[in-house]
C-alpha cells in the first residue's frame, strides 16, 4: 500500500501538468470563431456506410447530417445539432480503431459548399435535408435514412486540401486541435482462469474504471477502460511486463475495438452487448444472399446478409434484435441446408472491409432484394433436399447435393477455394509449430478449421494445445478429429496423451490400444503404453504411503506421478495433502487455490484446504470448508471423520481452559489429557494443550511433570514461545 501511494504521488505533478495543457487546449478551441458542430472523419475504409457512421456517432448527441464521400472514398462529414456533442465526438473518436482502421476526427475547417455529392453537404432546414445536388457522395439526415442516389462525378475543390493528401484514406496529424483519449487498455498474455473481478481489483487501484472485458476463448486477453487517460497511463507504466498469476502480462493502449466478440464481462463497447450478428459456416458454394435471407428471416427482421466471395463456404447474417439471433442459432445450428449440415453461431468478428456477393446487402425495414434471378426456387422450412435451379460446373443441383450428402463425411462439403485457403493456413501453422511458436500456430489452425474442418486440422490444433499444456481443449479437438475420421491414429494417440496428462489411466490405455491397432508399428505408442505401466506402479506406492501416514513418501510419489500426469487434480490434491501434514502450508495453499480457482466445488481441494486451516488452528474457516464438502457429498467418510475430530478437539480444549480459570486444576489436567488423544497429527493445537497442562502442573507444584509437558510442547511446535 505504501509503495503504491508513493508511486501515485510521484505521478501527481505530471498529471497536473498534463491536465493544465488539456485545459489550455480547450480554451484555445473555445476561442475559435469557426463553426464546430461539423466534423471531418478521415481514413475510413471503403465499406463504411452512412448508417454505420450514424450509429457510431449518434451516441454523442443528435445529428443533423451525415455525408460519406463516394469517389474518392475514405472520408466523411458528420454534423451535430449541438457544438458540445461535436466536441465529445472528437475527444472520444479521434485516433480510434474503427472497423480495423485508425480514423481521424476533427472539427471541419471549412464548409464544403462547392462539393457535389448525393444531396451535397448543405445544411438542413427545420430538420429536413435538402437534396439539391447530384454527385459522388452518400448522405443521411435524421429525418430521412434512405437518402438520394445521385450519379455525378466531380473533382474536389481546394477546400479538400485541408483534409486529404493525394491519398484520401490516410489521416494526418490533428495539429493540436483535439488529442485522442487513450483510456482503453489491452491486457495480453493472461492465464485462462483470470476473471473480470480479479482484473478489476488489480487495475482499479490506478483510478476509476468504466468497464472490464475478458475473452472467453483462446487466446486469453482482456480490455479495461478508465474514466481518465492519466489513470490509464499509470496502469501501463506500473503493470506492463509485471508477473500476474505466474504469467508476465502485456499492457498497452488498445489498438482495436473487439466489437461483437463475447467475453466474461460483456461487450468491450462498454454498453450492453448486442450479439445480433451470426456466422454461418459449411454452406455450399452457390448459396446466395437471397436464399440465406429467405431462410433466416423467419426468425425476425434482418439488417444485413453477407456471403464470402470466391466460394469460401461461409456467410454472416445480422438481425435487428438479439433474441431473434438466438432463436436462429437454436433452430439452425447443425441443420441440413441444401444437403450440407451448417454451423450457426454468434459471430466472433465483424467482417469489416470485406466484400461478398451482394456487397453489404443491406435491408430497409427488415426486407431486402429478395427477388433473385436464375438462382432456382427458395428453400422453405423443412425442405432441405435441394433446389431445382442451376448448379455449379453445369451439373444439376439436386444431383450435386445428393453426392455431397452421401459422401463418407457430409461435413466436408466446403468449396475448393475454401479448402485451398485452409490448406495454406495449415501449412503456415505447421511452420510456426516447427519453430515452437505454438500460439501463432494455434491461430492458423483456428482459421483452417473455420474454413474447412477436418481430422488433420483438428489433430494439429490438438497437438498445439498439448504443447501449451491446455489439455482440456486438446482432448476436445482430438475427440473431434476421430469423429471426422475414426481411423485417424494420431487423433487416438493425442486423446491418450490428454487422458494420461489428466491422470485417467483407464481412458488413456483404451485410446493407446486403439491407436496401436491402427498403427501396429508405431514405436511412440509403445513408449506411451510403458509410461502408463510406470504411472500405475507409482500410484500404488503413493496410496500405500498415504494409508501408512508416511507423508514424506507421499510427497515423493505424488511429485513423480505429476511428472507424468501433469494436469491430474488427483495427484495435485495428494501432494497438497502431504505438504499439509508436513507443515508446509504455504506450498499446499498454492496448489489447492490453483485448483479451486478453476473449480470452486472440487471437494478434495476443499477438504485439503479445510485441513490446512484446521492444522493452523483456524477452526472457524476450516469448519466452513468441511461443511461445504459434506453438503456436496454427504457420505464422504474422510471429511466426516476429520470434521468430527476438529469439533471435538476445539470443544475439549475450551472446557480445559474454563476448568483452569475456575481453579479446578485436576479436572483441567484430566480434560487436557483426553484432548491430546483426539488427534495426534494436529501438532499446533497439541503444543498449546501440552503448555496448558504444564501450567496446571506448575500451580500444583508438580514440576517434573510440568517440565516434561513443556518439552513435548516445544517438540510439537518449536516456534511456540510459551
Amino acid at each position: 500500500g505504501s509503495l503504491l501511494e508513493a508511486f501515485q504521488k510521484s505521478l501527481s505533478k505530471e498529471r497536473i501538468k498534463r491536465k493544465d495543457i488539456e485545459r489550455k487546449k480547450k480554451l484555445y478551441i473555445g476561442s475559435s470563431t469557426m463553426q464546430k458542430s461539423r466534423l471531418f472523419v478521415g481514413n475510413l475504409l471503403d465499406s463504411v456506410s452512412r448508417e454505420d457512421l450514424e450509429y457510431e456517432f449518434s451516441e454523442f448527441g443528435v445529428l443533423k447530417d451525415v455525408w460519406v464521400a463516394q469517389n474518392p472514398r475514405g472520408f466523411a462529414f458528420v454534423e451535430y445539432e449541438d457544438e458540445d456533442d461535436a466536441n465529445d465526438a472528437v475527444s472520444n473518436m479521434n485516433g480510434k480503431e474503427y472497423f480495423g482502421s485508425r480514423i481521424k476526427v476533427e472539427v471541419s475547417r471549412q464548409r464544403p459548399s462547392g462539393r457535389r455529392g448525393r444531396g451535397g453537404i448543405s445544411g438542413l432546414s427545420n430538420g429536413r435535408s435538402s437534396y439539391d445536388r447530384e454527385g459522388d457522395g452518400r448522405r443521411i439526415s435524421r429525418g430521412s435514412r434512405d437518402g438520394y442516389e445521385g450519379r455525378g462525378h466531380d473533382s474536389y475543390d481546394s477546400c479538400d486540401d485541408n483534409y486529404h493528401s493525394s491519398h484520401p484514406r490516410k489521416g494526418h496529424s490533428s495539429g493540436g486541435r483535439s488529442q485522442p483519449q487513450f483510456t482503453r487498455l489491452y491486457i495480453g498474455n493472461l492465464l485462462e482462469y483470470v476473471s473480470c473481478e480479479e482484473l478489476e481489483d488489480e487495475f482499479s487501484i490506478f483510478g476509476a474504471l468504466k468497464d472490464v472485458w475478458v475473452a472467453q476463448n483462446y487466446p486469453f486477453f482482456a480490455f479495461v477502460e478508465y474514466e481518465d487517460e492519466d489513470d490509464a497511463q499509470d496502469a501501463i507504466s506500473y503493470m506492463d511486463g509485471k508477473e500476474y498469476f505466474g504469467s508476465r502480462i502485456k499492457v498497452e493502449v488498445s489498438r482495436q475495438r473487439p466489437s461483437g466478440r463475447r467475453g466474461r464481462g460483456g461487450s468491450y463497447a462498454f454498453s450492453q452487448p448486442q450479439f445480433t450478428r451470426l456466422y454461418i459456416g459449411n454452406i455450399l458454394e452457390d448459396v446466395s444472399c437471397e436464399e440465406l435471407e429467405y431462410e433466416f428471416s423467419i426468425f425476425g427482421a434482418l439488417k444485413d446478409v453477407w456471403v464470402a466471395p470466391n466460394r469460401s463456404g461461409f456467410a454472416f447474417v445480422e438481425y435487428e434484435d438479439e433474441d431473434d439471433a438466438k432463436d436462429a442459432v437454436s433452430n439452425m445450428n447443425g441443420e441440413e441446408y441444401f444437403g450440407s449440415r451448417i454451423k450457426v453461431e454468434v459471430s466472433r468478428q465483424r467482417p469489416s472491409g470485406r466484400r461478398g456477393r451482394g456487397g453489404s446487402y443491406a435491408f430497409s425495414n427488415g426486407c431486402g432484394g429478395s427477388d433473385r434471378e436464375g438462382g432456382g426456387r427458395r428453400i422453405s422450412r423443412g425442405d432441405h433436399k435441394g433446389y431445382g435451379g442451376r448448379g455449379h460446373d453445369g451439373h444439376d443441383s439436386d444431383d450435386s447435393c445428393d453426392d455431397n450428402c452421401h459422401s463418407t463425411d457430409h461435413r466436408k462439403v466446403h468449396s475448393g477455394g475454401g479448402r485451398r485457403l485452409a490448406e495454406d493456413k495449415k501449412d503456415e501453422g505447421n511452420k510456426y509449430y516447427k519453430q515452437r511458436d505454438y500460439r501463432r500456430a494455434l491461430c492458423c489452425y483456428d482459421e483452417a478449421i473455420e474454413l474447412y474442418p477436418c481430422a488433420a486440422y483438428y489433430g494439429n490444433r490438438a497437438a498445439c494445445y498439448i504443447m501449451l499444456q491446455m489439455f482440456s481443449q486438446a482432448l476436445q479437438d482430438a475427440r473431434e478429429s476421430v469423429k471426422y475420421e475414426p481411423s485417424f491414429a494420431k487423433g487416438h494417440l493425442r486423446m491418450g496423451k490428454c487422458f494420461l496428462a489428466m491422470g485417467d489411466v483407464a481412458a488413456a490405455k483404451t485410446a493407446f490400444d486403439k491407436a496401436k491397432e491402427l498403427k501396429p508399428t508405431n514405436t511412440t505408442i509403445d513408449a506411451e503404453i510403458r509410461t502408463i505401466d510406470s504411472l500405475i506402479t507409482i500410484d500404488q506406492d503413493l496410496n500405500k504411503a498415504l494409508e501408512a501416514q508416511d507423508y514424506q513418501k507421499g510427497l515423493y510419489y505424488s511429485e513423480r506421478a505429476l511428472e507424468i500426469a501433469v494436469f491430474s487434480q488427483k495427484y495435485k490434491v495428494q501432494k497438497a495433502e502431504s505438504l499439509t501434514h508436513l507443515g508446509r502450508y504455504k506450498e499446499a495453499e498454492t496448489i489447492f487455490n490453483d485448483i479451486l480457482r478453476s473449480d470452486s466445488t472440487d471437494i478434495d481441494s476443499l477438504l485439503v484446504r479445510g485441513m490446512c486451516l484446521y492444522y493452523q488452528d483456524n477452526y472457524d474457516l476450516a469448519f466452513c470448508d468441511f461443511e461445504q464438502v459434506l453438503q456436496l457429498k454427504p457420505d464422504y467418510a474422510k471429511a466426516r471423520e476429520i470434521y468430527r475430530k476438529a469439533k471435538q478437539l476445539k470443544t475439549k480444549k475450551e472446557k480445559g481452559k474454563i476448568a483452569f480459570k475456575q481453579g479446578k486444576l485436576q479436572e483441567a489436567i484430566a480434560i487436557y489429557t483426553e484432548t491430546l488423544a483426539i488427534d495426534p497429527v494436529n501438532k499446533l493445537t497439541n503444543s498449546k494443550v501440552y503448555a496448558n497442562r504444564a501450567a496446571c502442573y506448575i500451580k500444583l507444584g508438580m514440576y517434573s511433570q510440568a517440565l516434561q509437558d513443556a518439552r513435548e510442547s516445544v517438540k510439537c511446535e518449536p516456534s511456540f514461545a510459551k
